[in-house]
């Protein structure tokens, strides 16, 4: 899980600095929706990941749990994603910080970044669990005929 985690990083990371580059985020306004979805799905990822080195299999905890634990991580994440894009704003595109902080259009933007953020977190931590407990259901010998 390791090397996927660092692979699709490396693969999201490039999109985005292209992405910004090339204005590709000005010039396909909808993009910015399936990054956060993606990077939602990243960040979810990178949790279990990072739960399963240092603390538990995460079968072992209860999947609200686990499930309200790594939402929290994506929202951490994404809010401190959202500070970085203000940021870069500021510095690298040389808005000014009132345009941004004053300007009613950027709340949904931000909003909805974060919901995508948790969406893409769900379906992750969701898939991994049912590819888990589908893999648990098999009896023995099916998965050792299915590999063998």
């Amino acid at each position: 899980m390791a090397k996927l985690t660092l692979f699709s990083l490396i693969g999201i990371l490039s999109f985005h600095f292209l992405g910004s580059f090339y204005h590709w985020y000005d010039a396909v306004l909808w993009l910015d929706i399936p990054m956060h979805l993606i990077g939602g799905m990243w960040v979810a990822l990178l949790f279990v990941y990072l739960f399963e080195k240092y603390l538990l299999k995460l079968e072992q905890v209860h999947f609200f749990r686990s499930l309200i634990l790594a939402l929290g991580f994506v929202a951490l994440i994404g809010i401190l994603w959202e500070f970085y894009e203000y940021l870069s704003d500021v510095y690298i595109y040389k808005i000014h910080p009132l345009n941004l902080v004053f300007n009613p259009k950027n709340y949904p933007d931000t909003l909805s970044d974060i919901v995508n953020d948790l969406v893409g977190g769900t379906a992750v931590l969701s898939i991994i669990y049912l590819l888990r407990k589908s893999k648990k259901a098999l009896p023995e010998n099916t998965v050792n005929q299915a590999s063998g």
